[in-house]
């Protein structure tokens, strides 16, 4: 059978219209096809179904918030250690997909209210999916743009530039827009603000080019000058370790025995 992939340019998500991309409804969309045409997923699984495709890849350009330094991003965000469980992508209003990943957080190094763009209207972020709750006391969901859904038979992948998706069981250092009423959040500077991390604390941006070298901004820079792209030191500027003896010299042995959690 045949399988053509298309790659489609859809609309930039910002933090103000990600409030449309909250997901309440399932997966596979069952709601009355919405008029649009090409600017709508039914619409694209039509004329794709019709040239017999079974696949779409679309992607949608980010826009996400932006930062003039690293204490700026400090400033706004409350910034999380954690990892995905899983996930789940949902089809909203017929023009985009989204998903919500429910991460259990192992650290919060330093927690802020929901920013408040100056210039935007209010910022709420939404209810979560029900068929995602209840969350353990150590548990958020945290929602981005992009995501996998089949609409009309037609599975669509879209996929966010520049931001790939988050792995399940991977742990991951996080900027987030955090409610902590709702226990949601969005990763409001994209790729900006999110670190894969590794066993041995060493933080990798997720912010690359095609040909995976980082691409220089204040948040990756400032994180690259200041703490050697390493989360014990980031840890110890949020939280500076107890001496355990008079000298300090068993200072790090503190530090490694330091958990915060939400």
């Amino acid at each position: 059978m045949l399988k053509r992939f298309i790659a489609l340019a859809i609309a930039s998500t910002t933090l103000a219209i990600a409030a449309t991309f909250y997901a309440r409804v399932p997966a596979v969309q069952t709601e009355p096809a919405i008029d649009g045409g090409a600017f709508t997923l039914s619409g694209q699984a039509a004329a794709a179904a019709a040239r017999g495709e079974l696949f779409v890849n679309t992607m949608t350009s980010g826009n996400f918030d932006s930062v003039d330094t690293l204490d700026d991003a400090f400033a706004r965000y409350t910034v999380s250690v954690g990892e995905p469980i899983l996930s789940q992508s949902y089809v909203i209003d017929d023009i985009g997909i989204g998903t919500w990943y429910k991460v259990r957080v192992t650290e919060t190094l330093s927690q802020k209210p929901l920013f408040q763009c100056a210039t935007c209207g209010p910022i709420s972020l939404p209810d979560p999916p029900s068929d995602l709750l209840p969350l353990n006391s150590d548990e958020i969901l945290l929602y981005r743009a992009g995501g996998s859904a089949q609409v009309g038979g037609v599975t669509f992948n879209d996929e966010v530039e520049q931001f790939p998706s988050f792995n399940v069981s991977q742990k991951y250092l996080f900027f987030l827009n955090y409610d902590s009423s709702k226990r949601v959040a969005t990763a409001a500077i994209g790729p900006t603000g999110v670190f894969a991390v590794t066993s041995t604390d060493v933080l990798t941006s997720f912010l690359t080019d095609a040909d995976g070298l980082v691409i220089s901004n204040a948040v990756t820079d400032g994180m690259s000058v200041r703490f050697g792209n390493n989360l014990t030191q980031l840890r110890n500027f949020f939280h500076p370790p107890v001496s355990c003896d008079p000298d300090g010299s068993k200072a790090a042995a503190c530090s490694a025995r330091t958990r915060w959690t939400l």
